[in-house]
């Protein structure tokens, strides 16, 4: 993630959409760009899934650590032999992609999958109409609006679509409508 700096959109169209037995996964963001989730030759893939059935078990991911954000619904969460949670609209939970993790509820979730190697905040942030967000970008940073929309100079992102800023001054965004925006921070 050094010395690049850039901003770029991912629009909904473009995201890559998988089946699953529980479900669907929308890939939002990989990174290097290049990488493959079913190769696990990524540092960090950032998605959201929806669980279409009320019990489900997590796939296993050795060497990766996990952050899963409740989007929609409430999530039931058991680390085997670790600790079970419950998960409302927008908590979280960070666990390791080692443990056996089983889930019940049918939810809309944000999942963070990364290196251990990797520091990754994730947080939600409400913003009114026409408020201004503003962060410095010493490191990357995913933005995904989960309502509403942003406006990032002349550029509007819409529900649903991701933006990625890397070593920018600074992040500026304007909700142009009542918004919810996720933002994961990453530090390699």
């Amino acid at each position: 993630m050094r010395d690049f700096f850039y901003m770029e959109i991912y629009r909904i169209e473009d995201a890559k959409k998988t089946k699953w037995t529980g479900g669907t996964t929308t890939e939002l963001f990989i990174y290097p760009k290049e990488s493959d989730f079913l190769t696990r030759n990524f540092s960090c893939r950032i998605s959201t899934a929806t669980i279409e059935v009320n019990e489900t078990e997590f796939t296993p991911l050795p060497g990766f650590e996990r952050k899963i954000m409740v989007l929609k619904g409430q999530l039931e969460l058991e680390h085997i032999g670790h600790y079970t949670k419950k998960l409302n609209e927008l908590d979280q939970d960070t666990f390791s992609g080692d443990w056996k993790t089983k889930s019940w509820g049918m939810v809309q979730d944000f999942n963070v999958i990364y290196r251990p190697s990797m520091d990754v905040n994730l947080e939600s942030i409400s913003l009114k109409k026409e408020e201004i967000y503003c962060s410095d970008v010493q490191h990357m940073q995913v933005v995904y609006v989960l309502i509403g929309s942003i406006q990032v100079g002349s550029k509007e992102v819409k529900a649903g679509e991701t933006i990625v800023f890397n070593h920018m001054d600074r992040m500026h965004v304007t909700a142009q409508k009542k918004s919810i925006i996720i933002r994961v921070l990453l530090i390699e």
